[in-house]
């Protein structure tokens, strides 16, 4: 037998509460269905994500469950709140692994996913000149030189207020599985609109306005996610703030005639749609949780 942690958030919020699975499982990954109800003493810490991991301040992890002892059984799900009270930038930016065991030699520990606490996070608030009728995509050989994807950003706490602070920005491109999208034939995968400002300014938010400059056919059919991070390399501060990724966009050279002669007979214009991403983001959640 053995644990496993499951709902880890990638980018926690120092301080807030937040939900932990933890389950008993076979050796072949499956969940156990025993009528026969046994509980054991579940024991939770807090390390470093190093190799092997290393115990942190037990201070820095808080578990909410009212002072009653922790224990897992064959037939429950345990769900445990907790949060954690410092930021990782305090610990030269290594992440956080939850740790659990059981006093029972034959089940064997888990250590979960890797964690960075954040006191702030960037969100992409609205989308602009992506077709949502089809999957997010967008033309790129449409609309000339104002043609570009303009996403609204957003600076926010972990009560969803936007914060007045500057935060210089940078940009990547990333494929749905998190490897950095590349140029083909030593051409730039994107381009930043001449007149876009990488800043978060002083109302907390700013508008990034970018073409991706070759389509997903070329790409093996991947979708690209837009990644917009704090400057921490410039502003090592910034490292209490987590990044944005966008929903996952397919691009394409231009839209099939008959689709076009179809949209042109349409008289309607598509509704505005604003749609934050955050933490729990579905489209792009594999990122960040």
């Amino acid at each position: 037998l053995q644990l496993i942690i499951r709902d880890i958030p990638k980018y926690p919020y120092v301080n807030q509460l937040f939900n932990v699975t933890i389950q008993l499982i076979d050796d072949w990954n499956h969940l156990l269905n025993r009528t026969q109800h046994e509980e054991y003493p579940l024991y939770l810490k807090l390390c470093f994500d190093q190799n092997p991991p290393n115990d942190c301040n037990e201070n820095i992890l808080v578990i909410e469950n009212n002072g009653a002892p922790l224990t897992i059984s064959k037939t429950k799900t345990a769900t445990i709140q907790m949060k954690i009270t410092d930021i990782s930038m305090y610990y030269e930016n290594i992440k956080f692994v939850l740790y659990a065991s059981c006093e029972k030699s034959h089940i064997r520990p888990a250590i979960s996913e890797p964690m960075f606490a954040i006191r702030y996070r960037l969100t992409i608030e609205q989308y602009e000149k992506l077709d949502w009728e089809e999957r997010y995509v967008w033309y790129k050989d449409m609309g000339g030189n104002k043609n570009w994807i303009a996403l609204h950003l957003g600076l926010r706490d972990s009560n969803e207020e936007l914060i007045a602070r500057k935060v210089p920005l940078r940009v990547s491109l990333l494929y749905m599985n998190g490897m950095k999208a590349l140029g083909v034939r030593g051409k730039d995968i994107f381009t930043i609109h001449p007149d876009t400002k990488l800043l978060i300014d002083e109302t907390g938010e700013a508008l990034l306005e970018l073409r991706i400059n070759d389509v997903s056919k070329n790409h093996v059919n991947q979708s690209f996610i837009i990644q917009v991070s704090p400057d921490t390399t410039n502003h090592p501060l910034n490292n209490d703030i987590s990044p944005a990724f966008s929903i996952p966009i397919e691009v394409r050279s231009k839209k099939k005639k008959r689709t076009r002669d179809l949209a042109m007979s349409n008289a309607l214009l598509p509704p505005s749609i604003t749609q934050r991403t955050d933490a729990t983001s579905s489209a792009s959640s594999a990122l960040l949780q």
